[in-house]
C-alpha cells in the first residue's frame, strides 16, 4: 500500500517561507470561498529569496496554508479547513519547484466537504495552466 502521508518536507512552515511567496508570488487564482498564490522558486536566485537547499537540488512542491479568524472563530472549524485543503493538495499532482499558498476566505469553514473539494480542485487546474509558462 502506497504511502498516504503529506511529509513534513512539502509543507511551509516558517514565516519566512510565507514571506517569500506573498511578497514574490508570480500568479494567483480566486474562488468563492479559497485564494491561492504560487511562486516559482528558481525565478528567484537573489539573496533574500533563494535558499542553498533550493539552488542546490530541485523539489517537490511545497503548500502551506492559512486559515485567519476571519474565517472561523472555532479554532476546531479552522484545523479541519486546514485539513482538508492538505487533503486536496495531496491528492493532485503539482509542478516541482513551487510553493503554494492556500487561503481561505470567510464563508469557506460553512461550506460541506464536497464543495471545498470541488472548488479547490478548479482552482488548482487553472493555476497549472497558469504555471505551465514557467
Amino acid at each position: 500500500m502506497e504511502n498516504q502521508r503529506f511529509p513534513s518536507v512539502r509543507r511551509l512552515k516558517k514565516p519566512r517561507e510565507f514571506g517569500r511567496v506573498y511578497k514574490g508570488n508570480q500568479t494567483r487564482v480566486k474562488g468563492q470561498y479559497f485564494t491561492v498564490l504560487a511562486f516559482y522558486r528558481y525565478a528567484a536566485i537573489d539573496k533574500d529569496f533563494a535558499e542553498q537547499t533550493t539552488i542546490r537540488q530541485p523539489c517537490k512542491a511545497r503548500l502551506g496554508v492559512v486559515a485567519s479568524k476571519k474565517v472561523s472563530k472555532s479554532a476546531v472549524r479552522r484545523n479541519r479547513l486546514k485539513r482538508l485543503m492538505r487533503e486536496v493538495f495531496r491528492q493532485n499532482h503539482h509542478p516541482d519547484a513551487f510553493d503554494f499558498v492556500c487561503i481561505a476566505r470567510p464563508g469557506a469553514a460553512k461550506i460541506d466537504g464536497t464543495t471545498l473539494t470541488r472548488e479547490l480542485n478548479t482552482l488548482w487546474n487553472r493555476l497549472h495552466k497558469r504555471c505551465e509558462a514557467f
